[in-house]
C-alpha cells in the first residue's frame, strides 16, 4: 500500500475435488476491527465463517494496529483507513465483497459501501460507531478540546485502556456482558501488538487523532433508504467553479447486529436511529444477548447469523439503486439518475 506494510490473514474453505468455477468464485467476507483492536479480535469467526459460507474470507489489521505498519508522519483519521480498506477491496480481492465490520471497523464499512456501492455485495455491522460523524467520543465539537496540549492529554488517558495487558482486561471486561466469556489468550493477542516503543507511539496518536478529529459523515449520510444527496463545490484554475450533487448513502442489503448489554454504545437509540434510517426490506436489525463484542463473546451465533444474510443475499441477487457520478466534474447529476448494478 503505497509503501505501508497492511498485513491480513486469509482463510479459504476446503474445496472438494471436482468443485465447480462458481463455488471459487462466491463474493468474499472482509473483516474489520474495531478501535484499539486487530484481526485477532476475530479468531472465532474467520476460519468457521469460511467453512459456513464456502468463501474466503479476510480479516486486516488497521494501520496503525496489530501487525500492519503503524507510520508516524501520517494523520490517524477515518480517511486513511478508508483509503487502506478500499485498497485491499479492489487491489489485493478485485472483487464484490461483503463487509463485516465492528464497532470503528463498522463505520469504516460503511463509509466505503457509500463511496464504492458497485463494490459491496452486502454491509453487515456490529455496534457500528460514529452516528454522529467521525470516530469521535462526543456527539458535538467541543471547542479547545482539539488543541494539541488538550488532545494530547486525553488521549494518552484514551491509549491507557488498551495499552497493557491488565488493562486490556479490564476494557473488554467492561465492553462484554459474560467476563468470563474475556480469555487470555484473547487479552494477550490484543494487547501484545502495543508493548512495544513504535507501537505506543502509534497508539497515542490515533487516540490524540480521535479527539482533534471533526465531525462529519454521520450515519444519515452514509446509509439510508432513500438517497442522500451531498453538495459538492468544485473548482477551476480560472476562476469559480459550479456546485455538483453526490450521492452518499448506501441501501443495498444490509445486516446490523446490536448487543443488548452494550455498555459502550448502549441499544436502546443507537438500534432505534439505524431503523429509521434502513427501515426498508433488504435491511435487517438484531439484538442479541450479549455485550459490545458480539462476534467474540457470541461467535456461534453471530456466525449462524451472518452465514444465513450471506446466503440470503446471494439466492436473492437482489438490485439497488446506485447513483450516477458526474461525468464531467461540473456536470450535475439529475435526482432521477440512478443505475441498477
Amino acid at each position: 500500500m503505497d509503501g505501508f506494510r497492511s498485513n491480513y490473514i486469509v482463510a479459504k474453505p476446503q474445496q472438494p475435488a471436482g468443485a465447480d468455477a462458481e463455488s471459487t468464485e462466491r463474493d468474499p467476507i472482509v473483516l474489520i476491527h474495531g478501535f484499539g483492536s486487530n484481526k485477532a479480535h476475530f479468531s472465532q469467526n474467520l476460519e468457521a465463517l469460511a467453512g459456513s459460507t464456502g468463501r474466503a474470507v479476510y480479516a486486516v489489521d488497521l494501520l496503525g494496529h496489530g501487525q500492519s505498519a503503524k507510520p508516524q508522519a501520517v494523520s490517524y483519521d477515518c480517511s486513511l483507513w478508508d483509503w487502506q480498506i478500499e485498497t485491499l477491496v479492489k487491489d489485493v480481492i478485485g472483487q464484490k465483497v461483503f463487509l463485516v465490520g465492528h464497532s470503528l471497523g463498522g463505520y469504516i464499512a460503511m463509509r466505503l459501501a457509500a463511496r464504492e456501492p458497485r463494490q459491496v455485495a452486502g454491509l453487515c455491522l456490529l455496534a457500528p460507531a460514529g452516528r454522529y460523524g467521525v470516530l469521535h467520543p462526543l456527539s458535538f465539537n467541543l471547542p479547545l478540546v482539539d488543541l494539541d496540549p488538550v488532545a494530547a492529554f486525553l488521549g494518552q488517558q484514551t491509549f491507557s485502556k488498551f495499552s497493557s495487558s491488565a488493562a486490556v482486561k479490564s476494557t473488554l471486561d467492561y465492553l462484554y456482558k459474560d467476563a468470563s466469556s474475556v480469555s487470555k489468550g484473547m487479552v494477550d493477542a490484543l494487547a501484545l501488538p502495543w508493548l512495544d516503543a513504535k507501537s505506543q507511539l502509534a497508539g497515542k496518536a490515533i487516540c490524540k487523532a480521535i479527539y482533534q478529529s471533526r465531525l462529519e459523515a454521520p450515519w444519515e449520510q452514509l446509509v439510508s433508504t432513500d438517497e442522500v444527496r451531498k453538495v459538492v463545490k468544485t473548482r477551476k484554475r480560472s476562476g469559480p467553479g459550479s456546485e455538483s450533487f453526490v450521492t452518499m448513502t448506501y441501501c443495498g442489503p444490509m445486516l446490523t447486529l446490536w448487543g443488548q448489554h452494550d455498555a459502550f454504545l448502549p441499544p436502546e437509540t443507537n438500534v432505534e436511529a439505524m431503523a429509521q434510517l434502513r427501515g426498508d426490506e433488504l435491511s435487517e436489525i438484531k439484538v442479541l444477548d450479549g455485550g459490545h463484542c458480539l462476534h467474540d463473546e457470541l461467535p456461534s451465533e453471530v456466525n449462524a447469523l451472518i452465514t444465513s444474510w450471506v446466503d440470503k443475499v446471494s439466492e436473492q441477487d437482489v438490485d439497488f439503486p446506485i447513483a450516477r457520478k458526474p461525468r464531467y466534474r461540473n456536470a450535475p447529476i439529475a435526482d432521477e439518475s440512478v443505475w441498477k448494478i
